[in-house]
C-alpha cells in the first residue's frame, strides 16, 4: 500500500472552490486511487488543502500523478491553486489505519525529520509505545516518507484544541509519551491542526 498526501497552496480566498473542485477530481471515473482524507488548514501553513490518498503499488500512484501533471486545470481547481507538492509515503507495518468515519473536529499533522538511519529505531520505540498512547485519543495512521529526506508523519483526530492540550499534557505525565529516544533521532518537527471538509471520509 502506498499513500501520497498532495498539498495545495490556494489562492486567497479560493479554499471553498479548491475544495469543490477536489471533490469531484477524485471521484472522476478516471481518478486511481482511494481517498482517505480531505482537509483544510487552520493552524500552521494557512490557505492549504491536504489530500490523502492510498494507492495499491506504486505503479497506480504515479499513473494517478500523470493524471494530475496532464490536466491544465489539476483537481479541477486549477486557476485556484498557487503551488502543489505531493509526498509519497507507506504506512509502518504495525499501524493499523483509522477506519472511515467521524472521529474528530480537528486534526492534528506532525512531520518530523528524522537522522539518516534512524527510521527503525523510531518504528521499535513507537510500536511498543502507541498502544498506550491510543488509550487517550486514536492514531488515524503514522507513515514515512519514500522520497526526499527522512521524514515521518503522524494524523491525530480530536474532539477540539482544548482536548488536544489535555491529552498531551494528560500522555506526558503519565509517562506514556513520548516514544523513548524519540528526541535524539529528530532533526525537526512541524505541526499543522486542519479541519476536515464534509466529503472526507474521516472526518
Amino acid at each position: 500500500m502506498r499513500y501520497e498526501l498532495a498539498t495545495l497552496q490556494t489562492r486567497i480566498g479560493s479554499v471553498p472552490r479548491v475544495v469543490a473542485g477536489v471533490e469531484r477530481f477524485v471521484a472522476a471515473p478516471d481518478a486511481k486511487g482511494r481517498l482517505v482524507g480531505c482537509w483544510t488548514t487552520d493552524i500552521g501553513v494557512l490557505n492549504q488543502v491536504l489530500v490523502l490518498r492510498a494507492f495499491k503499488d506504486d505503479a497506480e500512484m504515479m499513473a494517478e500523478r500523470m493524471r494530475i501533471y496532464a490536466t491544465d486545470s489539476p483537481f479541477d481547481a486549477g486557476a485556484d491553486i498557487a503551488e502543489m507538492t505531493f509526498d509519497a509515503y507507506a504506512a509502518f507495518p504495525w499501524v493499523t489505519p483509522l477506519k472511515a468515519g467521524r472521529h474528530g473536529s480537528v486534526y492534528e499533522f506532525r512531520t518530523y525529520r528524522i537522522k539518516q538511519g534512524a527510521l527503525d529505531i523510531i518504528s521499535r520505540n513507537w510500536e511498543e509505545a502507541v498502544p498506550e498512547r491510543t488509550r487517550l485519543t486514536p492514531l488515524a495512521t503514522f507513515l514515512y516518507t519514500l522520497s526526499g529526506a527522512p521524514r515521518i508523519t503522524h494524523i491525530w483526530p480530536y474532539a477540539d484544541l482544548a482536548e488536544r492540550t489535555r491529552v498531551r499534557a494528560e500522555a506526558v505525565k503519565s509517562g506514556r509519551w513520548p516514544p523513548k529516544d524519540t528526541g535524539p533521532n529528530l532533526i525537526d518537527m512541524v505541526s499543522i491542526i486542519a479541519v476536515p471538509t464534509a466529503f472526507s471520509p474521516l472526518g
